[in-house]
């Protein structure tokens, strides 16, 4: 499950964290607990123990028009992103603003606005070779059919219902069916991880 994130290209002496790195770097934002739960959601989605699951926040390492479409171009792409579990970054210590730093140089990235150290999960095609590693140990080796989906609901409504957000799922269906192109367990699922999580699923076929 991915959560996607616009990286803000840091370039001046001036910005804050740049003693961190004493070269130029990336922030990418953390949704405020003020406004948003979708940080603690998500550590609830990678620490619920119905299903394994990948759970990672994305980011480019790179922030031009000409950079995204050579590395798109090229596919290279998912070699200078970087990727994050929830877990990394872990509990945020409030509802003010929070944000993740990081350069392409270093493995360990910085929770701010005070920093915390903690190390990244993947940079660049390291996330490409998890992949492969954990196809071949089967390690998240699911069959993928409607049970699949339906389970994944019950634990998505569990997950949601104990932050007492309600989900109306047969309001939902109806308005799904209306414009439905897959079946209609994978479109709620679809529907219920990008509303209220931001997430997309990403699954890989064997």
């Amino acid at each position: 499950y991915l959560q996607f994130k616009l990286s803000h290209f840091m370039k001046t002496r001036r910005a804050a964290e740049w003693n961190l790195f004493g070269s130029p770097y990336y922030r990418f934002y953390l949704r405020s607990g003020r406004y948003s739960q979708q940080h603690q959601l998500l550590l609830n989605l990678e620490s619920d123990p119905s299903e394994s699951k990948l759970v990672l926040y994305a980011a480019p390492i790179f922030h031009t028009e000409r950079q995204l479409s050579y590395y798109f171009l090229n596919s290279r792409v998912i070699d200078n992103s970087v990727f994050l579990r929830p877990s990394d970054i872990g509990q945020l210590p409030d509802d003010l603003e929070h944000y993740i730093v990081f350069n392409s140089r270093s493995n360990t990235a910085y929770l701010c606005s005070e920093p915390k150290k903690i190390k990244m999960s993947f940079v660049g095609k390291k996330f490409i070779e998890y992949c492969f590693k954990t196809i071949e140990e089967k390690k998240y080796v699911k069959t993928i059919d409607d049970k699949y989906f339906s389970k994944l609901l019950q634990s998505l409504e569990q997950i949601l219902d104990n932050f007492h957000i309600k989900v109306d799922i047969d309001k939902l269906k109806e308005k799904l069916e209306l414009e439905k192109t897959y079946p209609i367990e994978i479109s709620l699922a679809s529907y219920i991880l990008r509303t209220f999580f931001g997430l997309e699923i990403y699954i890989v076929q064997l």
